[in-house]
């Protein structure tokens, strides 16, 4: 008798291989709707946990599935992929679900990249997006929380955010601006001074590469690369402003780039 466990390929949820069994045999991805080990809830394809008992759920990555190059995250603070990021992404599950600091049910939760689209209020799973819009909807998050002064809140949601972007591997000069911001939001001016680099080695004058790089200068006390950066921002703004067509990242982050040039004209600190 023929071998039914052996069916045809169809694409991983996260990262389009071919899927034969129940895992990605590249990223480790749940590839099917299963049964939770734990408590036997259905677990459907993509998921990470268990909605019932929070059982993390997907299998280990092969060897050499490295989302980002080892000199683009070594954050100083230790942080580190693994159990311990598994338990905090169901900690953070359960904080969106019941923080105090969340939009009221029902209230759209403009993410960057998704704008306009809800959240979902208490009941959504930020988890359970596709990991883009996961680190679209924790970027945005971040930011506001650093807006707002709450830092305890920020350093609770970087790495989450942070190890999310790891999934996205090779990442675009957005997403690259995205971690740098998010690692600069936290503390951490080595990662973002990485990312300022990456983005500015494959486009020199890239104007969130070099706002990024200035901030990241300013934070750290490297005066004189802040003000590199400043310079070359200036020189490149007005023929970079009219690629904004050719850039969509310049149409998203529209208000980092007006930031830059109104502290420039000397409008702001």
């Amino acid at each position: 008798m023929p071998d039914r466990t052996a069916s045809s390929p169809r694409p991983c949820p996260s990262c389009a291989a071919d899927v034969r069994g129940t895992f990605c045999p590249k990223c480790g991805t749940l590839a099917r709707e299963t049964p939770c080990p734990s408590c036997s809830a259905t677990l459907a394809p993509g998921a990470r946990f268990c909605e019932e008992c929070g059982a993390a759920v997907g299998a280990s990555p092969v060897p050499g599935a490295v989302p980002l190059a080892r000199e683009d995250w070594r954050p100083s603070t230790g942080w580190k992929i693994g159990v311990g990021t598994l338990a905090l992404l169901l900690a953070v599950t359960l904080y969106l679900r019941f923080s105090t600091d969340r939009a009221p049910a029902g209230a759209p939760f403009a993410t960057a990249g998704m704008q306009g689209a809800p959240l979902g209020g208490p009941s959504a799973n930020v988890l359970s997006m596709p990991p883009q819009q996961q680190a679209d909807a924790l970027f945005d998050r971040v930011m506001r929380l650093s807006e707002e002064g709450k830092r305890d809140s920020v350093q609770f949601f970087a790495p989450m955010a942070m190890s999310v972007y790891e999934q996205l591997q090779p990442l675009d000069l957005d997403q690259r601006f995205d971690l740098g911001t998010i690692a600069l939001a936290a503390g951490d001016t080595r990662v973002a001074r990485a990312q300022a680099d990456s983005i500015l080695q494959s486009d020199p004058d890239h104007l969130l590469g070099l706002a990024l790089m200035s901030r990241t200068g300013r934070a750290s006390g490297a005066a004189a690369d802040a003000e590199r950066a400043d310079a070359r921002f200036r020189q490149a703004a007005e023929g970079e402003l009219r690629k904004s067509q050719e850039k969509p990242e310049y149409q998203r982050h529209r208000a980092d780039i007006e930031t830059e040039l109104k502290r420039l004209a000397g409008l702001t600190q």
